[in-house]
Protein backbone atom coordinates (compact mmCIF):
# COMPACT_ATOMS: atom_id res chain seq x y z
CA UNK A 1 0.00 0.00 0.00
CA UNK A 2 2.81 2.43 0.77
CA UNK A 3 4.20 2.51 -2.77
CA UNK A 4 0.67 3.05 -4.11
CA UNK A 5 0.27 6.08 -1.84
CA UNK A 6 3.70 7.40 -2.81
CA UNK A 7 2.86 7.01 -6.51
CA UNK A 8 -0.40 8.93 -6.06
CA UNK A 9 1.37 11.69 -4.12
CA UNK A 10 4.09 11.88 -6.77
CA UNK A 11 1.46 12.37 -9.46
CA UNK A 12 -0.21 15.07 -7.37
CA UNK A 13 3.17 16.81 -7.19
CA UNK A 14 3.78 16.84 -10.97
CA UNK A 15 5.94 13.73 -11.31
CA UNK A 16 5.46 12.59 -14.89
CA UNK A 17 7.22 9.22 -14.76
CA UNK A 18 6.86 6.69 -11.95
CA UNK A 19 8.63 3.35 -12.11
CA UNK A 20 7.89 0.66 -9.57
CA UNK A 21 10.34 -2.22 -9.47
CA UNK A 22 8.46 -5.10 -7.94
CA UNK A 23 8.42 -8.85 -7.63
CA UNK A 24 11.13 -11.42 -8.19
CA UNK A 25 8.55 -13.96 -9.33
CA UNK A 26 5.57 -13.72 -11.65
CA UNK A 27 2.98 -14.20 -8.84
CA UNK A 28 4.54 -11.43 -6.72
CA UNK A 29 4.80 -9.10 -9.70
CA UNK A 30 1.19 -9.75 -10.70
CA UNK A 31 -0.02 -9.25 -7.12
CA UNK A 32 1.65 -5.83 -6.87
CA UNK A 33 0.54 -4.80 -10.34
CA UNK A 34 -3.07 -5.81 -9.74
CA UNK A 35 -3.10 -3.99 -6.41
CA UNK A 36 -1.86 -0.80 -8.10
CA UNK A 37 -4.40 -1.10 -10.89
CA UNK A 38 -7.20 -1.51 -8.36
CA UNK A 39 -6.07 1.13 -5.84
CA UNK A 40 -5.31 3.79 -8.46
CA UNK A 41 -8.34 2.78 -10.54
CA UNK A 42 -6.17 2.49 -13.63
CA UNK A 43 -8.61 0.27 -15.49
CA UNK A 44 -11.95 1.78 -14.43
CA UNK A 45 -10.98 5.43 -14.91
CA UNK A 46 -12.61 7.30 -17.74
CA UNK A 47 -10.04 10.11 -17.64
CA UNK A 48 -6.57 9.98 -19.08
CA UNK A 49 -4.46 10.90 -16.07
CA UNK A 50 -2.35 7.73 -16.15
CA UNK A 51 -0.63 5.78 -18.89
CA UNK A 52 0.07 2.37 -17.39
CA UNK A 53 2.63 -0.19 -18.57
CA UNK A 54 3.40 -3.55 -16.94
CA UNK A 55 6.72 -5.13 -17.97
CA UNK A 56 6.74 -3.15 -21.22
CA UNK A 57 8.62 -4.62 -24.16
CA UNK A 58 11.26 -2.56 -25.94
CA UNK A 59 9.22 -2.05 -29.09
CA UNK A 60 8.85 1.10 -31.18
CA UNK A 61 5.08 1.35 -30.63
CA UNK A 62 5.48 1.13 -26.84
CA UNK A 63 8.31 3.67 -26.88
CA UNK A 64 6.10 6.00 -28.94
CA UNK A 65 3.18 5.67 -26.49
CA UNK A 66 5.44 6.51 -23.56
CA UNK A 67 7.09 9.40 -25.39
CA UNK A 68 3.72 10.80 -26.47
CA UNK A 69 2.37 10.68 -22.92
CA UNK A 70 5.46 12.37 -21.51
CA UNK A 71 5.73 15.02 -24.22
CA UNK A 72 2.03 15.85 -24.44
CA UNK A 73 0.30 18.41 -22.35
CA UNK A 74 3.47 20.47 -21.80
CA UNK A 75 1.40 23.65 -21.61
CA UNK A 76 -1.04 22.27 -19.05
CA UNK A 77 -0.53 22.84 -15.37
CA UNK A 78 -0.05 19.88 -13.02
CA UNK A 79 -3.29 17.96 -12.77
CA UNK A 80 -4.02 17.97 -16.51
CA UNK A 81 -0.81 16.22 -17.47
CA UNK A 82 -0.49 12.50 -17.95
CA UNK A 83 1.68 10.43 -15.68
CA UNK A 84 3.39 7.32 -16.99
CA UNK A 85 3.34 4.50 -14.45
CA UNK A 86 5.52 1.49 -15.15
CA UNK A 87 5.69 -1.68 -13.10
CA UNK A 88 8.67 -3.81 -13.90
CA UNK A 89 9.72 -7.16 -12.53
CA UNK A 90 13.09 -7.53 -10.80
CA UNK A 91 14.54 -9.46 -13.69
CA UNK A 92 17.44 -8.50 -15.94
CA UNK A 93 15.46 -9.01 -19.16
CA UNK A 94 12.58 -6.79 -18.05
CA UNK A 95 14.94 -4.16 -16.65
CA UNK A 96 16.92 -4.10 -19.91
CA UNK A 97 13.68 -3.67 -21.85
CA UNK A 98 12.81 -0.70 -19.66
CA UNK A 99 16.25 0.86 -20.10
CA UNK A 100 15.89 0.49 -23.86
CA UNK A 101 12.45 2.09 -23.79
CA UNK A 102 13.54 5.06 -21.71
CA UNK A 103 16.81 5.75 -23.48
CA UNK A 104 16.70 8.73 -25.81
CA UNK A 105 13.46 10.09 -24.35
CA UNK A 106 13.27 13.82 -23.77
CA UNK A 107 13.08 13.43 -20.03
CA UNK A 108 16.23 15.00 -18.62
CA UNK A 109 14.28 17.67 -16.71
CA UNK A 110 11.23 15.58 -15.98
CA UNK A 111 10.39 14.75 -12.38
CA UNK A 112 10.77 10.98 -12.11
CA UNK A 113 10.29 8.63 -9.19
CA UNK A 114 11.71 5.12 -9.01
CA UNK A 115 10.34 2.92 -6.25
CA UNK A 116 11.70 -0.44 -5.17
CA UNK A 117 8.89 -2.33 -3.48
CA UNK A 118 11.25 -3.45 -0.70
CA UNK A 119 12.48 0.00 0.27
Amino acid sequence: MSFTAVAALARDNDYRLIIIITGTSVPLFEQSTERLKEDLRLIKRKDRLWQFFANPKNRPEVKQRIASALESDENLAGIGKQTVLVTVMKNKTHLRNLIGLLSNLKSSHMPTLIIDDES
